[in-house]
């Protein structure tokens, strides 16, 4: 579902939800790409979830920083979520008072030249944006900025073990290879084939159990592989067995 459909449901459903800022402020930052003549970013819920995470802890806690009281910084964050890709940027900016909070947010990261530079950056392809409010009715926004490879459209947690399933993704930046590998060396089967823009992975776990698979994809004109995405997944046999794997 194109990220703009999603913003259209949540502002029409859910008009004043934290999820609708998100998206809202999706929208804001590919409008000031756009103005400067830049590609732009889709929503990863991977690195949303990151943003959602840091935005709760610096409310919690009542601090406002990059680094967290356990001394982890952005790029920590990023690779405990599993997530390689060779650059990323994050934003911060807090909130309240406001009418249209998202929207103040926004023009105020751009009037700050370190944080306009992370939303200007031509080589970004993908963004998670977190927002949380506190007691104090202050908002907390955390914007993760990537360039990634692979954009998964892919939702469940659970699936049929020695089935096939197929995996559909978008290919976010030009890339030479695909390889997919079970963290714990789990068994599996896979092949994927690309049209255009767009992979398709058919995809067989051959035990039941929990997989965690790492997509790596080695782009063009680089010998390095890197960690775009990954997938967690239980395999299991019938429909109780989600209650024991």
């Amino acid at each position: 579902m194109p990220d703009r459909l999603y913003y259209w449901l949540h502002s029409l459903f859910l008009p004043n939800s934290l999820r609708t800022m998100e998206w809202r402020m999706l929208k804001l930052v590919n409008q000031d790409r756009k103005y400067h003549n830049l590609s732009t970013l889709k929503m990863q819920n991977d690195l949303r979830l990151v943003a959602r995470n840091h935005s709760f802890h610096m409310a919690e806690q009542d601090f406002f920083a990059h680094v967290d009281p356990a001394k982890r910084d952005p790029g920590d964050r990023i690779r405990e979520a599993g997530i390689t890709d060779t650059t990323f940027g994050e934003n911060l900016a807090k909130m309240r008072g406001f009418d249209h909070v998202t929207d103040e947010a926004e023009k105020a990261l751009m009037k700050s030249p370190g944080h306009r530079a992370n939303i200007l950056y031509k080589d970004f392809n993908c963004v998670g944006i977190g927002v949380i409010q506190a007691k104090d009715e202050t908002y907390y926004f955390t914007q993760n900025f990537a360039r990634r490879f692979l954009r998964l459209n892919w939702h469940k947690l659970y699936v049929k073990y020695d089935q096939e399933i197929q995996l559909k993704a978008q290919t976010l930046s030009p890339f030479a290879s695909i390889t997919v590998r079970e963290r714990y060396q789990k068994p599996f089967r896979v092949s994927y084939k690309v049209h255009n823009n767009e992979v398709t992975f058919t995809l067989v776990l051959e035990e039941r159990g929990r997989y965690e698979l790492e997509f790596l994809v080695q782009p063009q004109n680089d010998n390095q592989m890197y960690v775009s995405n990954i997938l967690r997944l239980r395999a299991c046999e019938s429909f109780w067995d989600r209650f024991w794997i």
